[in-house]
């Protein structure tokens, strides 16, 4: 499995949100907020994810870990 994630700025209040066939439905959370909702393996992955807009650089993450 590949999965990508991305950084971005906030999508403004108000603005429409279109779902893809594969989707019912959508959030947007603080990270902190997020957490509650994460299974224990997916943990590492989220820290990790979560760390690389801090580091300022992109990243490449195997097994939820970053790559040197």
């Amino acid at each position: 499995m590949v999965d990508f994630t991305f950084t971005t700025d906030p999508v403004p209040a108000g603005r429409p949100v279109r779902l893809s066939a594969e989707h019912d439905t959508f959030a947007c959370r603080t990270a902190q907020e997020w957490l509650p909702y994460l299974q224990p393996l997916q943990r590492n992955w989220f820290e990790s994810v979560t760390a690389v807009p801090r580091s300022g650089v992109s990243a490449f993450l195997l097994d939820g870990r970053p790559m040197a």
